[in-house]
């Protein structure tokens, strides 16, 4: 079974979780209808001094607040879910690679997770932007968007197409670790405190090796620091990816 037939079947599973896929479905439509109050709330106090949204402000909170929780737990149930449904084993003896797995799940769970990101947070208030006459406002930021000039631009020393790659590194580091924890505890219920360890762990390490290095740095260089965290990252990455991927190889299912 080669890679992207496997790396399909981890995300055929994404779409066809109907309870996360309601959940996402339900806090975005929420957010939308908050998002259109806090708009409309804003309005009138920027037009008639007297803001109307005040009832709904706790209650947009809160639901900010749980997609936020939502989009946090969703990589661990999703990296955990072969071990808790006891498929991992089936999987295996029917021939599916446990490295091409690995990458695979890691992949389709970064996906997956930016997806839901989309559904829950960045489409109802795109919308509702759109909803409110923010159009040409949206078009300019657009129009930023697919510009090449925009993404080799100078931001602090620093092109946003390199913020938009650490971002990802960044990301890619955090599930990387996830899925350490979840291979180490096979996806019990103590993934999530194993994974604050390690958590804890790493930025520890990093930073013994790392601040010194910024310390020599009297004025600052945001340039120096952004690297250091990027070279934190994939070291991070590295480390953990070996372990974990080890640890997979060698685990009796």
């Amino acid at each position: 079974m080669n890679a992207m037939i496997i790396f399909k079947m981890e995300f055929y599973k994404f779409f066809n979780d109907k309870k996360y896929m309601i959940i996402a479905m339900v806090l975005g439509f929420s957010n939308l209808i908050f998002t259109l109050q806090l708009y409309n709330g804003l309005t009138n106090l920027y037009n008639n001094h007297y803001y109307s949204g005040s009832g709904f402000g706790g209650i947009s909170t809160l639901t900010f607040f749980i997609s936020f929780i939502f989009l946090l737990v969703y990589p661990f149930h999703a990296l955990s879910i072969d071990y808790k449904n006891n498929v991992m084993a089936l999987m295996i003896a029917s021939g599916v690679n446990r490295t091409k797995l690995y990458f695979a799940k890691i992949g389709a769970t970064m996906i997956a997770s930016f997806l839901l990101m989309l559904i829950i947070i960045v489409i109802p208030v795109f919308v509702a932007s759109l909803f409110y006459g923010e159009v040409s406002r949206i078009g300019s930021m657009l129009d930023r968007l697919i510009s090449i000039d925009y993404w080799l631009g100078d931001v602090d020393g620093i092109s946003p197409f390199l913020h938009l790659l650490s971002s990802i590194i960044s990301y890619a580091s955090v599930i990387v670790i996830i899925y350490t924890a979840t291979i180490f505890t096979k996806g019990t219920s103590k993934t999530v405190l194993i994974f604050l360890g390690l958590i804890i762990v790493a930025n520890i390490i990093m930073s013994t090796f790392l601040t010194p290095i910024l310390q020599l740095d009297a004025y600052y260089d945001p340039t120096l620091a952004f690297m250091c965290d990027l070279v934190g990252n994939i070291f991070k990455i590295v480390v953990f990816g070996f372990l974990s991927l080890r640890q997979l190889n060698i685990q009796s299912l």
